[in-house]
């Protein structure tokens, strides 16, 4: 009999499962990334440990909503009476007993709606996480393209007044121009030799923050194009306010609202009564007995109820989950305001960006450069000072340095707007 009971509870038992361990990557060194901006975060998005941990929410919370749709396990349970319990119909020496729990109706359907809108909100923190690997690793991608580009337009600066200087070593030697003449020129090749070394602090910060939002822990080496980005003219405001829809920030704070929903519902329906219902099954022996239908088995049925009888107890439960509803709405809601705020700013920043862009390569750069040819000019026949020239030549070059500085910029926020409007988003 005991046998039969235990081979009765191991079928009723769940299989065993496996737990799921990642594969040892070894204990070598960490190989840097390397690649273009789309080849980084392709690379990152397979490997990064924010986007990994949220993921594995989204499973577990996929998990629990399948776990919470079923009742409560069905008791089994065996009494044995070593002096058996004589009975008109013969001793009583064994009783098994099945005992099944049910909820109050609708209870079982709460807990799941709790646990799948925890796994929508799940799954749009995830998407939210992939828009934000994206914008922040465009920022130091193309403040290193500005980097590198600035150090090239400096090194075509330090080669203009090196050959100035060249020239003016001879004119000096002979008379035909004075000696501080000289010495401003190398006064400007020594202010240009320290801007081109303060370009290595920020060129490394900027790749420890690409790293940091890559989830690396060693700089990558990424592959910047030869090309400028082009700042395009963004869309229309009030268009893309009106036509955009929430993004998955947004979508992951609302489903947080409907989750709470549902735990109110949850709370709510705790005050019910809940259900027990079981049979109990008494092996009789024959003995002694003789009653007609001596041996026969005894079957019973039983029925039981649970008393919510702490009212004040579920009724602050019940204020609780309303009170948190109110909380997550009113988090939605701000969330909602900063968002609309965020896209405002961000268009108003791509829109200078643009503006800007256009002044400076299509006017003030060809200008300065016409104002640099025409003193180069003026100074090889005596009539131009050398500061004027000077001035001249710092003034084209620092304005390409802006230049690619405000298309650098511009790109960076372009991609703000698109983790903002939420245009790519994680497979």
């Amino acid at each position: 009999m005991l046998n039969a009971i235990l081979c009765l509870v191991a079928l009723l038992a769940p299989p065993a499962v496996t737990d799921f361990a990642p594969a040892d990557r070894g204990g070598g060194p960490e190989a840097p990334l390397a690649g273009t901006l789309d080849d980084l975060l392709a690379a990152a998005s397979q490997g990064h440990p924010g986007l990994a941990a949220e993921h594995a929410r989204w499973r577990a919370a996929q998990a629990d909503a399948q776990a919470l749709d079923r009742w409560a396990d069905p008791a089994v349970s065996y009494t044995g009476a070593p002096l058996p319990i004589e009975t008109r119909l013969g001793p009583n020496h064994h009783t098994l007993g099945v005992t099944q729990r049910l909820p109050w109706p609708g209870q079982t359907d709460a807990a799941v709606a709790t646990a799948q809108a925890q796994g929508r909100q799940a799954a749009q923190r995830f998407q939210a996480a992939y828009l934000d690997l994206r914008a922040a690793a465009a920022a130091p991608y193309w403040q290193l393209w500005a980097l590198d580009r600035e150090e090239a337009l400096r090194g075509a600066q330090a080669q203009v007044l090196e050959a100035l200087a060249q020239g003016l070593k001879g004119r000096v030697e002979a008379g035909q121009r004075p000696a501080s003449a000289l010495a401003r020129v190398g006064l400007a090749q020594s202010r240009l030799a320290d801007r081109v070394a303060a370009l290595t602090p920020p060129r490394r910060t900027a790749l420890a923050l690409l790293a940091q939002a890559l989830g690396r822990g060693v700089p990558p080496q990424p592959v910047l194009p030869a090309e400028a980005p082009d700042v395009t003219a963004p869309p229309p405001l009030e268009a893309a306010l009106a036509q955009t829809p929430d993004p998955p920030r947004l979508q992951a704070l609302a489903a947080q609202v409907a989750m709470q929903e549902a735990m109110v519902r949850q709370a709510e329906l705790a005050a019910r009564p809940g259900f027990e219902v079981g049979a109990v099954w008494q092996l009789i022996d024959e003995g002694d007995s003789t009653m007609p239908e001596k041996g026969r088995d005894a079957l019973l049925f039983r029925v039981g109820l649970t008393l919510p009888v702490w009212g004040d107890a579920n009724a602050a439960r019940v204020s609780g989950a309303r009170a948190r509803v109110q909380g997550a709405q009113a988090e939605l809601t701000g969330a909602r305001q900063g968002w609309r705020a965020a896209l405002q700013a961000t268009h108003a920043g791509w829109a200078e960006r643009h503006r800007r862009q256009g002044l400076l390569r299509d006017t003030l750069l060809p200008q300065a450069q016409t104002v640099l040819q025409m003193l180069r000019g003026d100074y090889a026949v005596d009539r131009a000072e050398l500061t004027a020239v000077l001035d001249a030549l710092t003034q084209v070059h620092d304005l390409q340095v802006e230049l690619a500085r405000t298309q650098a910029e511009g790109a960076t926020l372009q991609a703000q707007w698109q983790a903002l409007v939420a245009e790519e988003v994680a497979p």
